[in-house]
């Protein structure tokens, strides 16, 4: 229900790489959102669901000439291309990674209302990091999984702020229990910078 609410669903490249998802809403009828895939380097696999399945192409993130350093060059390009991508050419940051708010003034322009950031956690933590979350959804597994993290390091703020450090909070929050699990949702309430 939640991929049927939005336009668009962001994925990052290692998702991609370790999962292999479609994308694709399930369980409940409704359209299929547009897959967004940040892959700085064009290295999405030619063999990826999201290319092979019928229906909607992913749209790629790609940092401006970060995936020709990396020697993907044109013939990845028009690889890609030919398999129904659109590649959206964004401005690398510093790291050489896809600078986020070009990629969503991007999708905005192409009429990509509400995004669904759903992983991994690289993308959740740049997402994050960069504020761009305003609204999150936190499901919670009785199960110690183990040597995995959901969201890395974030931004302090500076010492001596009211609010003590960059960690944002869910505010507003609801939570509900489907099946053994704990769903949290709420608005993000960010620190004063």
């Amino acid at each position: 229900m939640l991929r049927n609410a939005h336009d668009a669903i962001l994925v990052g490249v290692g998702t991609v790489l370790a999962d292999d998802p479609e994308l694709t809403v399930r369980m409940v009828e409704g359209r299929d959102p547009q897959p967004v895939v940040v892959d700085s380097q064009l290295r999405t696999p030619p063999t990826a669901k999201l290319l092979s399945r019928n229906g909607r192409r992913p749209w790629i993130g790609t940092a401006i000439g970060a995936a020709a350093v990396a020697g993907a060059g044109a013939d990845r390009r028009a690889s890609m291309e030919a398999s129904g991508c659109r590649l959206m050419d964004c401005p690398a940051q510093p790291n050489g990674w896809v600078d986020l708010h070009a990629l969503l003034r991007s999708l905005r322009a192409a009429g990509i209302r509400h995004v669904m950031v759903e992983g991994g956690a690289r993308i959740i933590t740049s997402f994050l990091a960069a504020r761009l979350v305003d609204y999150a959804v936190v499901t919670i597994a009785p199960r110690f999984l183990g040597g995995l993290s959901a969201v890395g390091p974030l931004p302090r703020a500076a010492p001596g702020t009211a609010s003590g450090d960059g960690a944002p909070r869910l505010g507003r929050w609801t939570s509900v229990q489907l099946g053994e699990d704990l769903v949290l949702s709420g608005e993000m309430v960010w620190p004063e910078a």
